[in-house]
């Protein structure tokens, strides 16, 4: 094998950093079991989101109860008094953050949680994302509730601050000055790329390569879930690949993209989780050896005759 341009060092200087290997996924994007040690740290979360820690919006979370038979299973968080509001707008509320990686958006579908509010406790529970009140049931006297909610129009959200809120509607007799018990607490939904995605095997240049039938430009970000390759089929002419400064190209764990025998310019970035391949003719250029990124199990192909 011969390599004909030095410009290919620049792929080979990034070839140990390492990148997340997952498009998206779909179920659950966050999930709180709230166990002995590290009690309000995310149990369970997506790979393309981070979490931040269960908090109060006033006041502070007891954690590491098991005192009592109130939940299926235990350990659970508390916090007495301060549910006093007459609105879910201004009520107290238990609250985390979701936050995408870059490139990605967060859509939710479902939440659920188990409650225990005690006589003197909210007489009513709910949920907020962001600033957008979307569900409220009243909460029985010293009972376990379980809330299991389907939500909509939660759709490309860059973050989602989640609260679940207790607060007093008159539905029963409550000071607001008793406890509210919480475990089990799920958002379910997808982590999706922004960007244009494949859907199947097939030329860069073939509108049927792509969800949606539309060929990606040098500005959109792409996403590459299967083998891409970039020759003349006779029906999609093939020509020099760029992407723009800004963008960014992702090529999947078990995906590939062949430039063919044309030039592929990485003005933006480039991250190879699976394969890149690099033709006879083929070019692949740069002006930042960072722009392209390999993951663990990124592989680069030289098929040079």
């Amino acid at each position: 094998m011969t390599i004909h341009c030095m410009k290919f060092r620049l792929l080979l200087v990034a070839f140990f950093v390492l990148v997340l290997n997952s498009v998206s996924s779909y179920g659950q994007i966050a999930q709180f079991d709230f166990p002995a040690a590290s009690s309000l740290v995310v149990s369970v979360k997506d790979i393309n989101v981070t979490v931040t820690d269960m908090a109060l919006s006033a006041g502070t979370i007891e954690t590491n109860i098991t005192f009592g038979a109130y939940f299926p299973s235990e350990p659970y968080i508390e916090e007495t008094a301060g549910w006093t509001a007459g609105t879910q707008a201004t009520a107290k509320n238990f609250t985390f953050t979701i936050t995408p990686s870059a490139g990605y958006v967060i859509n939710i579908t479902n939440i659920s949680f188990r409650s225990y509010t005690t006589t003197a406790g909210p007489s009513v529970v709910g949920f907020a994302i962001g600033s957008t009140d979307i569900y409220s049931v009243n909460s029985p006297d010293s009972s376990l509730l379980t809330v299991n909610q389907s939500v909509s129009g939660q759709t490309n959200l860059s973050s989602a601050v989640i609260k679940i809120q207790g607060w007093l509607n008159g539905s029963r007799a409550s000071s607001g000055g008793g406890v509210f018990r919480l475990d089990d607490v799920i958002i379910s939904g997808t982590v999706t790329p922004i960007g244009i995605t494949t859907t199947a095997n097939g030329n860069w240049n073939n509108p049927a390569t792509w969800i949606g039938g539309v060929v990606p430009t040098a500005a959109d970000n792409v996403f590459i879930n299967h083998a891409v390759t970039n020759v003349n089929d006779g029906i999609y002419p093939a020509s020099a690949i760029t992407r723009n400064t800004g963008k960014t190209t992702t090529i999947i764990a078990g995906a590939s993209l062949s430039t063919g025998a044309f030039t592929y310019t990485a003005d933006g970035t480039t991250i190879v989780n699976g394969t890149f391949q690099i033709e006879t003719g083929g070019w692949a250029t740069t002006t930042n050896s960072t722009n392209f990124v390999y993951g663990s199990a990124g592989t680069l192909n030289l098929n040079k005759s």
